[in-house]
């Protein structure tokens, strides 16, 4: 919770609040370095503008665009555990972040 407008957590808060921004923060570094689902669609789209819009977030040449408000996108955030998992039972493979999240937590 934000107090009298600052950027500070209450105290109750700030260890919650600091680890969802680190891991929000690490997020955003990860996605440049491979194609996430939200990609997936700009690349097998027509959208020839939201494809170059893509490259240059990718080469690190523009800010990546803000999703947050984007209901598909905090859909695919709340189940991607869940998504992570039925892929491996039904595929018999590790998605390889796995083994990346499990490392972090």
């Amino acid at each position: 919770m934000i107090q009298n407008g600052s950027q500070i957590p209450l105290a109750a808060e700030g260890k919650h609040t600091m680890a969802r921004h680190s891991t929000e923060l690490q997020r955003a570094a990860g996605r440049r370095d491979f194609p996430g689902g939200s990609d997936a669609r700009i690349v097998m789209g027509v959208d020839e503008n939201a494809l170059i819009r893509l490259w240059q977030e990718k080469r690190g040449e523009l800010e990546p665009e803000d999703l947050s408000g984007d209901l598909i996108v905090q859909l695919g955030a709340v189940t991607e555990p869940l998504n992570r998992h039925w892929f491996e039972r039904h595929s018999g493979r590790l998605s390889g972040m796995s083994s990346a999240v499990c490392a972090i937590r």
